[in-house]
């Protein structure tokens, strides 16, 4: 989520977001071996979170007078989807992952109304609920171990944001992420999920 180079980002801020999550799945067995059938498939994410600037210089009014970096933490709900199959089977994989996640945002174009960012951003994730249909039938992905435990999940982004007013902004981004399974790699297995989601969201001054 952007933090926009204007007036209104004197204070700390208020961001949700909202998209589209496309998703690979990324597993190997404990011998080594992968399945070339899975594809990517589509699902949604929600993130809600807080911005705190992390300079409070005073200059001129504009951008310079407020921080170009933020520090940033939120709540995220990530749907990971994938699907494949062969010549006698149909498989489907749909996971809702929810996390905590922090990160650092700074401003590279700062303007009066339109500004760009990058941002990094760190993230635990653990499984939420889900489902995988072979065939006909379908089963709790929660009795499939390489889906449960923590998930580690790193982040990088772009973001755009524009200003609606002195206290709303409009953002959208693109941004690359990959969920890394911490316990399938204790039991030899190696699970992960290859990320790229298309962000839209809004961003308050919260005082």
């Amino acid at each position: 989520m952007l933090m926009v180079s204007s007036p209104f980002l004197c204070g700390q801020t208020i961001f949700f977001n909202t998209g589209v999550n496309n998703t690979t799945y990324d597993y190997k067995n404990s011998m080594g071996g992968s399945s070339d059938n899975v594809l990517s498939s589509n699902g949604a994410f929600y993130e809600l979170g807080y911005g705190i600037p992390l300079d409070f210089s005073r200059r001129s009014r504009g951008w310079g007078r407020y921080s170009r970096m933020m520090f940033k933490t939120s709540f995220s709900l990530n749907n990971y989807n994938a699907t494949g199959g062969n010549t006698l089977d149909n498989y489907d994989w749909k996971s809702q992952y929810i996390g905590l996640r922090t990160g650092v945002e700074y401003m590279i174009f700062p303007n009066s109304s339109v500004t760009a960012s990058v941002e990094g951003s760190f993230g635990f994730e653990t499984l939420l609920n889900g489902k995988q249909k072979i065939g006909g039938e379908t089963f709790d992905l929660k009795d499939n171990e390489e889906f449960n435990g923590l998930f580690v999940a790193p982040k990088l982004g772009l973001n755009v944001l524009y200003n609606v007013t002195e206290d709303v902004g409009l953002t959208g981004g693109i941004h690359f992420s990959k969920a890394l399974s911490m316990k399938g790699e204790s039991v030899g297995e190696k699970l992960q999920f290859n990320n790229t989601h298309f962000s839209f969201g809004v961003i308050i001054q919260a005082y």
